[in-house]
């Protein structure tokens, strides 16, 4: 994922609310949100090419999500992808901040993660961010820190608040904030990415570019009662809409 957006505990009736965009290059084989065969129990879309996943949740009630963390060092050789952290969790029975604080970072190129377990919700990263527990509160992530106002953290984080306010905050909305395509003046977008020749594309909540942009956006509701809801909606290099897919089921404890 590249933004990541999460209400956690702000509304009774659906204490875990995710709304998150996967920027990808296009030729990327990926498989859309299914109930994996070969791992009964998760479900999640698929990287083609090394098999693991941005964004997924288990039978069990177990979530996770993954975001690259964009800066000027080009990753090493010989790394692992870093969409397994999502599977490994996921199939894990440790608590949020126990995998976190147990993972081996320098295996994985920059990656922040956001996991979950219907008890507890944790962040971390392995460019120097301590796990943490987060509180009660609503979340925006992109390329950098947890912390890191960009520009499309900011808007998007703002539009959320606004619909949690007004408990307005269901899928469609919520498929509304992520696909703003206003992106940030130049010369904001090029502090935030100055490596980057496509600064001001990348600065959007939702990136359109030949090669490179928006493949997917992802709604998850998870209700008190333990009820499950994940909307997923695919595009083409051009922005345009073309496929959505939707899973419910209900959680169930081990």
């Amino acid at each position: 994922m590249c933004l990541v957006l999460i209400a956690y505990r702000q509304l009774p009736e659906t204490p875990l609310l995710v709304a998150a965009n996967r920027d990808e290059f296009h030729a990327r084989p990926t498989a859309a949100l299914h109930w994996w065969p070969d791992t009964p129990g998760i479900l999640a879309g698929r990287d083609l090419e090394a098999g693991g996943t941005w964004l997924g949740m288990s039978r069990n009630g177990r979530f996770a999500c993954v975001t690259n963390y964009r800066d000027a060092v080009p990753p090493g050789t010989g790394l692992r992808s870093r969409g397994e952290l999502i599977t490994r969790f996921l199939e894990a029975q440790a608590t949020p901040r126990e995998f976190l604080a147990n993972l081996d970072g320098e295996r994985y190129a920059g990656f922040n993660l956001f996991v979950a377990d219907g008890q507890t919700l944790a962040y971390g990263n392995n460019q120097g961010a301590e796990p943490r527990e987060l509180r009660s509160g609503i979340y925006a992530l992109a390329n950098a820190s947890l912390d890191v106002p960009w520009h499309k953290t900011r808007i998007a984080r703002t539009s959320l608040q606004n619909l949690v306010a007004a408990r307005a905050a269901d899928s469609g909305r919520l498929f509304e904030v992520l696909g703003n395509r206003q992106t940030a003046p130049a010369g904001a977008a090029a502090k935030e990415h100055p490596q980057s020749t496509r600064a001001e594309a990348l600065s959007a909540p939702f990136i359109v570019q030949p090669d490179y942009g928006t493949r997917s956006s992802t709604t998850v509701l998870v209700t008190a009662n333990g009820d499950v809801e994940i909307t997923e909606r695919r595009y083409a290099p051009d922005g345009a809409a073309e496929g959505e897919n939707r899973q419910g089921f209900r959680i169930e404890p081990l």
